[in-house]
C-alpha cells in the first residue's frame, strides 16, 4: 500500500470515527440548542454505570448490589460492564470531572458507533473495498436505525463494535495469511465482547461468525468477492480456533459467575413460549425496515435510507442487465440474499424455522425479541452497499468501465431500475394502506411531532429515484470523460457527501427520539447535564435508618440512592430482572398486577411493607424462629417484636460496604439474627471469627442462628475467582472505638402533640376557605394528542403506553391565587391521570405534579411530582374528586372530605393536566374555579 494510501486511509478513518459525534452532536453536546436526552430503558444501565465508577474511582470494585431488588450481584449482572475494561478510562474521566452525567453516558455510547465505523471500514478495506465505497458504506451504515437506534444502551454499540473487529481479524487470517495481526484482532475483539457483557449480542455471533468463515473459505465466494484464489484454510483455522479459545479461558470465571447469576433470576419454564416469543418480528415488520420503518418493530428494523436502498437496487439490476464491463457475480448475490432470508425467517416468531431453533438449539429459549437478531442485517448491507457503491461511481465517472454500447442499453436498463422503484413504491403504499404503526412510533414521533407524516418517504424515495437516474442517464450521453485523472478522483470523492447528505435527511434523528425526549428531568434524579457523585460509605449506612422504596421509576431502582438529601435503597422485584426467590417472596405477598405478556407488577401489603423497612427503614431482625411459610410476614413481625423486646436486643454497624457488613449484636436470649438482604451461596459468615451456617428466612433473606450475649459478625461475599478484588480494610473484634451498641426502635413514633395540633388547625383553615370557592367554570383543552373531545367529554381514541395521549387546560390558575378543580367519576373500567402541572412538559403521568391516578381496581392513588404519596382508597362510579389548592398547600378531596395534604406550599401557576393509559379512558365535566 502506497504513503498516499496509507494518508488517505488514515484520514478516512478519522472522518469515520468523529462522524457519529458530528451526526448525533445534540445527544452528545446540545450546541445552540437544548441537548436531547434518552429515557427507554437507558436507567438500566446509566445509574449502575455510576455506581461502579464511584467505586474505581476510589480504587474498589464492586461484587455485591445492596441497592437494589433486596440485595444482587453486582459484577456478574449483565447490564452493568462491571469488568470491560474502558471502565478504567471512565473512571479516570470521572475522578477527573467529579462525576458523571447522562450526558456522559450518551457520548460513551456514541463512542461505540465511532469504533463500529472505524472497525467496519478496516474489515472492508482488507476485504479489498476500495477506499471510497469503504468510506461511504461505513458513512451510512454508522447512521442506520439498526445502530443508532441502540444508542441507548451502550453495551449494544461497543458490542457491535466488537463484532466487527472479529469478522475484520478474521479476514486478515483468513485472506491475507496475518495470522498474528488477525489472531491478535480477534483476541482482543473476542475479550472485550465477553467483558462487554451484552449477552444478546454475543449469542448472535453464533449466526454471524461460522457462516462468515464459510463464505471466507469456500473458494467461490471469496474469490467472487475479493479476487483472493487460493487460502492456507487448515492454518487459519488452527489460529482462529486459537484466538477464540484464548478470551473464552480468560473470561471463564467471569463468564461462570454470570451463569450463576442469571441462574438466581426466576426460571422461565411457565412462560417460556410468551417470554421468547415476545417482541414479534413479523413480514410487515420485514417491508417497513426497508422501505418505511413508521411499520416496523424498532427493535429489528434497519433502515438505512431509501438513497442507499435505490443505489442497492441499481446494483443488483446490473447483475440480470450488465452494462458494465466488470461482470458481477450472482453467486454473491444470491448467497448474501440466502443468508439473509435465513436471518430474517430466524427472526420471525411464527415461522416453522423459528419453532425449530427454539425447540431444539441450545440456549435459544433465553432470549426474546429476536428482531434484535437483525444487527446481523448491518454486516449483510456492508458487503453489498461497498459493491454498490463502487458501480455507481465507475458508470457515472469512468466511462472505460461501461459496455461499449451502454448508451444504447441505458433506457432498459433504467427501465428495470424503474420497475424496482414502482416495487418499493407499491410497499409503501401497501403499508400505509394498513396503518398499522408500531406502537412506540405512535407513543414518541406522533406524540412529539403529531405534524410527522410517513408520506415524507414516499417523498425522498421519489427524489432518490429521480437523482439516481438522471445522474446516469446524464452520464450515458458523454462516451468518454473530458476530466483528467485527478479531477475525476476529487469528483468521485465529491460524490460521497452529495449523497450522505440526503441519506442523513431521511434517517435523520427519527430512530434516536424513540429513545428520547427534549428538555424531561426524571423526577428521581438531577438535571441530566449534572455530574452525578456521592459519598458512597454515607448512602450505603442510610440502609439502616432510610425508608426503603419500590417505586416504579424506569424498571430499575437506583436513582434514589444518589439523592442527595435522602439516599434510600431499593425492595422492588421483578419476574425477569432479579433474584428469582425473592420475587417469589414478593409474589406470596402482594397484589400481582398483570402486564404485558410475561411480565408482572406488584402492590405491596402493608406487612410486607412494614417488614420490608419501606416505614422506618428496618434492615435487621432478631427472632425466635424463621421456619414460617413464605406467605407469613405478619407472623414473623409478631415474633420478632416481641423476642426482640423480651431479649432486649442491640446492635451496632461498623462497616458496610455491600460487599462486607461488620455488625455487633447483643441480646439475652438465643435467636435468629436475619439481615433483610438476600441469599446467595457465595456469602459467608463469621461469629466471633468462628464459620457458621446461613440459613434463609422466607427461602431468600440471610439468617444466622446465634447463641445469648454479644456477638460479632462478619459477612462477605466471596464469589469464584473475584473475591481477591474485594477491599476489607482491617477488621478488628471487637471493632476499636465502638460506641455502645443501640436498642433497636419496635414501633413507629407517634406524632408530637404540637404537631397533630398544627396540622388539624391547617385543615380548619383550608376548609373554611375552600367553601368560599366554587368550581363554576368550564375547562377549555388545548390541542390534544390522540383525544377526542365531544362536549364536556374528553376521550383516549387508541390503546396506549403512558405518554402517548394526554393534553393540558387553556385555563391557568395565576400565581399565589387559591383554586381547584372539580369532576365526578364515570367510569372505572379504564387507567387514567388528571392534576395540576406547573408547565406542559409531555402525556406521561410522571410530569404531573400534584395528580390523581384512577385504577381499574375501583381506588385512586395520590401523586406528587410522579411519586406516589398515598394508594389504595377505594372508590366508586359518581363520586366526586377534587384537587385544591388553598393558602400554598395542595389538597385532595374525596366526596368533600380530605384525603390528601401537601404541607409544603407551592405558589407556581398551575395547568389542569391529563393523561391516559387506556383506550376508551374519559373523563366528563371537569370543572375548576379559575
Amino acid at each position: 500500500m502506497s504513503e498516499s494510501s496509507n494518508k488517505y486511509d488514515r484520514l478516512a478513518m478519522l472522518i469515520l470515527f468523529m462522524w457519529p459525534f458530528v451526526f448525533l452532536f445534540r445527544f452528545n453536546f446540545g450546541g445552540l440548542f437544548p441537548p436531547e436526552y434518552f429515557t427507554l430503558d437507558v436507567v438500566h444501565f446509566y445509574y449502575p454505570k455510576v455506581y461502579l465508577l464511584k467505586h474505581l474511582s476510589e480504587f474498589k470494585f464492586p461484587l455485591w448490589s445492596p441497592v437494589e431488588a433486596g440485595g444482587f450481584p453486582f459484577f456478574s449482572n449483565p447490564f452493568n460492564q462491571a469488568c470491560y475494561p474502558l471502565n478504567i478510562l471512565l473512571a479516570i474521566y470521572y475522578k477527573l470531572a467529579g462525576g458523571f452525567s447522562w450526558l456522559d453516558y450518551q457520548r460513551f455510547s456514541t463512542l461505540g458507533i465511532s469504533m463500529f465505523a472505524v472497525f467496519g471500514y478496516k474489515w472492508l478495506r482488507s476485504l479489498r473495498v476500495d477506499l471510497r465505497p469503504a468510506l461511504f458504506t461505513m458513512l451510512v451504515m454508522a447512521i442506520s436505525y439498526k445502530v443508532v437506534g441502540t444508542m441507548n444502551r451502550a453495551p449494544a454499540t461497543h458490542g457491535l463494535a466488537w463484532m466487527t473487529m472479529i469478522l475484520w481479524g478474521m479476514t486478515e487470517v483468513v485472506l491475507h495469511g496475518k495470522r498474528r495481526k488477525g489472531g491478535l484482532l480477534v483476541v482482543i475483539a473476542t475479550f472485550m465482547l465477553f467483558t462487554n457483557l451484552y449477552p444478546y449480542y454475543i449469542y448472535y455471533c453464533i449466526f454471524l461468525v461460522p457462516p462468515y468463515l464459510l463464505f471466507l473459505a469456500f473458494g467461490g465466494t471469496r474469490k467472487a468477492y475479493t479476487g483472493i484464489e487460493s487460502i492456507d484454510l487448515f492454518a487459519s483455522i488452527k489460529t482462529l480456533a486459537l484466538s477464540f479459545a484464548t478470551p473464552l479461558v480468560l473470561c471463564l470465571p467471569f463468564l461462570i459467575n454470570v451463569r450463576h447469576t442469571l441462574a438466581t433470576i426466576n426460571t422461565r419454564s411457565e412462560a417460556s413460549a410468551l417470554y421468547t416469543k415476545s417482541g414479534s418480528f413479523e413480514f410487515p415488520d420485514t417491508l417497513g425496515a426497508l422501505v418505511c420503518p413508521p411499520f416496523s418493530d424498532m427493535r429489528g428494523w434497519y433502515y438505512f435510507g431509501l438513497f442507499a436502498l435505490l443505489i442497492i437496487l441499481l446494483y443488483i439490476v446490473n447483475h440480470f442487465y450488465c452494462v458494465s464491463k466488470r461482470k458481477p457475480s450472482k453467486l454473491i448475490l444470491m448467497t448474501l440474499f440466502g443468508y439473509f432470508l435465513f436471518i430474517t425467517f430466524l427472526s420471525y416468531t411464527n415461522s416453522l424455522l423459528f419453532e425449530l431453533f427454539r425447540n431444539y438449539f441450545p440456549g435459544f429459549g433465553n432470549f426474546r425479541a429476536w428482531g434484535r437478531l437483525n444487527v446481523i442485517m448491518v454486516f449483510i448491507f456492508s458487503l453489498i452497499l461497498s459493491r454498490a457503491y463502487n458501480f455507481l461511481e465507475e458508470i457515472l465517472l469512468e466511462p472505460e468501465s461501461r459496455i461499449s454500447d451502454f448508451k444504447r442499453k441505458i433506457f432498459p436498463f433504467l427501465g428495470l431500475f424503474s420497475l424496482c422503484y414502482v416495487v418499493v413504491l407499491l410497499t409503501q403504499v401497501f403499508l400505509f394502506s394498513t396503518m398499522n404503526y408500531d406502537h412506540l412510533w405512535r407513543l414518541r414521533i406522533l406524540a412529539l411531532f403529531p405534524e410527522f407524516q410517513h408520506y415524507f418517504y414516499v417523498y425522498i424515495g421519489a427524489i432518490g429515484f429521480v437523482v439516481i437516474s438522471l445522474a446516469v442517464f446524464l452520464a450515458s450521453r458523454k462516451t468518454s470523460s473530458p476530466f483528467s485523472l485527478k479531477t475525476r478522483r476529487q469528483m468521485s470523492f465529491a460524490l460521497i457527501p452529495i449523497l450522505v447528505f440526503p441519506i442523513g435527511l431521511d434517517v435523520g434523528y427519527t430512530s434516536i427520539y424513540l429513545r428520547s425526549h427534549p428538555n424531561r428531568e426524571f423526577v428521581s434524579g438531577p438535571a441530566h447535564m449534572e455530574r452525578q457523585d456521592f459519598d458512597l460509605q454515607a448512602n450505603l449506612m442510610t440502609a439502616f435508618e432510610a425508608p426503603k422504596h419500590s417505586e416504579y421509576i424506569k424498571q430499575i431502582q437506583m436513582p434514589v440512592f444518589f439523592d442527595k438529601k435522602t439516599p434510600m435503597l431499593s425492595v422492588r422485584a421483578g419476574i425477569t430482572f432479579w433474584m428469582g426467590s425473592y420475587t417469589r417472596f414478593i409474589e406470596a405477598n402482594s397484589e400481582v398486577i398483570p402486564r404485558r405478556e410475561w411480565r408482572r407488577l406488584y402492590k405491596f401489603k402493608p406487612d410486607l411493607k412494614e417488614f420490608l423497612g419501606m416505614n422506618d427503614g428496618t434492615k435487621l431482625y432478631f427472632s425466635k424462629r424463621i421456619d414460617y411459610p413464605i406467605n407469613s410476614v405478619a407472623d414473623f413481625l409478631d415474633d420478632a417484636y416481641q423476642h426482640e423486646t423480651s431479649s432486649d436486643f442491640q446492635y451496632f454497624v461498623y462497616n458496610y460496604t455491600g460487599d462486607v457488613v461488620d455488625i455487633a449484636i447483643n441480646a439475652e436470649k438465643d435467636g435468629f439474627f436475619t439481615l433483610l438482604d438476600n441469599y446467595n451461596k457465595d456469602w459467608y459468615v463469621e461469629v466471633n471469627e468462628e464459620r457458621a451456617k446461613i440459613d434463609k428466612l422466607f427461602d431468600t433473606f440471610k439468617s444466622v442462628r446465634v447463641k445469648k450475649g454479644l456477638n460479632y459478625m462478619h459477612f462477605r461475599y466471596d464469589p469464584p475467582f473475584f473475591s481477591i478484588l474485594r477491599r476489607d480494610g482491617e477488621r478488628v473484634f471487637p471493632p476499636r472505638d465502638a460506641p455502645l451498641l443501640v436498642q433497636k426502635k419496635h414501633k413507629k413514633q407517634k406524632q408530637s402533640n404540637a404537631k397533630k395540633a398544627r396540622i388539624k388547625n391547617l385543615k380548619r383553615l383550608i376548609n373554611e376557605r375552600a367553601a368560599t370557592l366554587s368550581a363554576s367554570k368550564t375547562v377549555e383543552w388545548q390541542p390534544s394528542v390522540n383525544l377526542s373531545i365531544t362536549g364536556q367529554k374528553i376521550k383516549s381514541n387508541i390503546p396506549v403506553l403512558w405518554g402517548g395521549a394526554g393534553t393540558v387546560s387553556s385555563n391557568r390558575l395565576g400565581a399565589n391565587l387559591d383554586g381547584y378543580l372539580e369532576f365526578k367519576i364515570n367510569e372505572l373500567q379504564t387507567t387514567r391521570f388528571i392534576g395540576f402541572s406547573k408547565q406542559n412538559v409531555d402525556n406521561h403521568f410522571e410530569t404531573i405534579d400534584y395528580g390523581i391516578h384512577i385504577t381499574k381496581e375501583k381506588q385512586i392513588n395520590l401523586y406528587h411530582q410522579g411519586r406516589r404519596i398515598r394508594e389504595g382508597i377505594d372508590v366508586k362510579v359518581d363520586d366526586v374528586l377534587a384537587i385544591q389548592r388553598i393558602q400554598g398547600h395542595i389538597v385532595f378531596r374525596k366526596n368533600g372530605v380530605i384525603v390528601g395534604l401537601l404541607e409544603d406550599e407551592t405558589n407556581s401557576s398551575l395547568l389542569i393536566d391529563l393523561s391516559f393509559l387506556s383506550k376508551g379512558g374519559s373523563f366528563e365535566s371537569v370543572r375548576c374555579s379559575f
